[in-house]
């Protein structure tokens, strides 16, 4: 078919990747500033309360994020290109931002900062995003296998006991369960089920709608109530507030992450240009302003001065929380977009261009007789 005759992709789910970013972006702004060390449940304020509301929404984003893997990849292939294209992404900022840092003074060359530096992709699965969400992407061509040699029967007994080990057990029997990159895997053959296999109201707006809106208000409510409970009896970390959103696989996280995900799916949205541009460095704005614990501390405590804030006044608050997600969205988009077009795309081009040769080398040093 002709370029010219193509059907140009819709922005539904682009603008979800953008509106998910600044979430993620706001749960950022309470949790990594450093304003919640000091907080219980037992002297809550208007100030604190609001930052309760603002940051509760970072672990639902990230399941929305997955479900968009599973959704598409499902019925495509995860080429070495793409990988690679990933893992130099995180690798650029890693290096670029940890000599930024360096030279102004929030990182040192101690051998344990210069190893994270480098390595600390690695490092960090099981414990972070980026790293757990790398290690989970090696399993895709499997997981596809997986799903291409299972029937109806065997993917819906599969994730009844995979939802129940970790959403269930973990929610309301206090289990351990959880672990980022198995339950990543578990996202992704939801996001197939929802492509393949999944009735009518996987495909309908209303229903997407009404569950989002429901489980948003449950999940308000039971901040709502663990605030009440835990200032009627004086005692409670300010973090138990969360429980129910806390970790990716609490129910309330995962079923409204997957409210959010089939309403964006659902959503009649025509193409944007500008919308599917932006969307396309929301992973380069992640990596960029959460890329370390020096940059948490020089972006939130230093830039935005967020532990200022939380004795002003609640209007000044909300309007600074609100102007520094976006202009935080919008700087780190602009560099991730500056860096698409002047370094990743002449990059990759020689990669694509040179595929053959690369996979010919790289087969002959590690499968030569």
């Amino acid at each position: 078919m002709d370029k010219m005759q193509r059907k140009e992709r819709s922005s539904n789910l682009e603008l979800m990747r953008i509106l998910l970013m600044l979430l993620i972006i706001m749960h950022h702004y309470v949790v990594n500033s450093g304003v919640t060390d000091g907080m219980t449940l037992s002297n809550l304020t208007a100030n604190s309360i609001f930052l309760q509301y603002w940051g509760m929404w970072g672990k639902t984003a990230i399941n929305a994020f997955i479900l968009i893997s599973g959704y598409f990849l499902c019925v495509s292939q995860l080429t070495w290109q793409k990988y690679v294209k990933l893992f130099f992404q995180i690798f650029f900022y890693n290096i670029i931002i940890y000599l930024i840092l360096l030279g102004l003074g929030y990182a040192t060359l101690a051998p344990k900062e210069v190893f994270i530096a480098f390595w600390g992709i690695f490092q960090g699965i099981g414990h972070g995003f980026i790293s757990s969400f790398m290690a989970f992407y090696i399993f895709v061509p499997i997981l596809n296998k997986l799903i291409v040699n299972i029937n109806y029967g065997g993917v819906k007994r599969l994730l009844v006991l995979l939802l129940f080990i970790q959403v269930i057990t973990v929610t309301f029997f206090f289990s351990h369960a959880f672990n980022e990159v198995s339950w990543y895997m578990t996202l992704y053959i939801v996001g197939a089920y929802l492509r393949l296999w999944a009735g009518d109201w996987a495909k309908s707006l209303r229903f997407a709608g009404v569950c989002l809106l429901v489980t948003v208000l449950l999940a308000w409510f039971s901040v709502a109530m663990i605030d009440f409970m835990g200032y009627s009896l004086q005692k409670g970390n300010w973090h138990q507030a969360y429980y129910f959103v806390h970790d990716s696989s609490k129910i309330l996280a995962f079923v409204i992450g997957m409210a959010v995900f089939l309403f964006f799916k659902n959503l009649p949205l025509p193409h944007s240009r500008f919308i599917n541009t932006v969307a396309k460095t929301t992973f380069g704005v992640l990596l960029i302003h959460a890329n370390s614990d020096a940059m948490r501390t020089m972006l939130w405590k230093h830039i935005v001065d967020v532990p200022a804030m939380v004795s002003a006044p609640l209007s000044q608050l909300i309007l600074h929380a609100a102007g520094w997600a976006v202009v935080i969205f919008g700087v780190c988009s602009i560099i991730d977009y500056c860096r698409l077009r002047w370094i990743e795309l002449p990059v990759m081009n020689y990669i694509y261009e040179h595929s053959d040769q690369i996979e010919a080398r790289i087969t002959g040093m590690f499968f030569r007789r």
